[in-house]
């Protein structure tokens, strides 16, 4: 069987485009099962993990903390209205960058296996415009805390 010389050059041309396209469509369906795949975190979205956020102020702005205790705790949500959030922890940030203390509500999330523990993790709760973190002057902070009908 004899092909015409037009007949060869197009089917080189078409294996030779073909070929070089491969790669590139290869590329866009890994691209494609990336943007598909989710993260599985019990908070949801992983950066609303407690122990991520406290990392970062830690590290970005050498933030320490401190864990409320269960008075200053209950007057905080108190004094939002907030009892109906689960409210499990309210950590206080405070940075020598910063003038203002940083705090954040969290609840706690909890999965068991055959009666172990196989989860714990502290969930940020969103306060107002989905911001993780509230910022308070320290002595605005200490009123809120002393709970109301504090005048010291």
């Amino acid at each position: 069987m004899v092909y015409s010389k037009f007949f060869r050059v197009s089917v080189w041309l078409l294996t030779s485009i073909l070929f070089l396209l491969y790669p590139l469509q290869s590329s866009f369906s890994q691209a494609r099962e990336h943007s598909t795949r989710t993260s599985i975190s019990p908070c949801g979205n992983p950066n609303t993990q407690l122990e991520n956020l406290t990392g970062f102020f830690e590290y970005k702005w050498k933030a320490t903390y401190f864990d409320l205790g269960p008075v200053q705790k209950d007057n905080w949500i108190k004094h939002y209205g907030f009892e109906d959030r689960d409210i499990a922890l309210v950590r206080v940030f405070q940075s020598p960058a910063q003038p203002t203390l940083a705090v954040v509500a969290a609840r706690r999330f909890q999965n068991f296996l055959d009666g172990k523990l196989l989860v714990d993790v502290f969930c940020i709760i969103l306060a107002e415009k989905n911001a993780p973190v509230r910022s308070y002057e320290p002595e605005e902070l200490e009123q809120i805390l002393l709970g109301p009908g504090s005048d010291t």
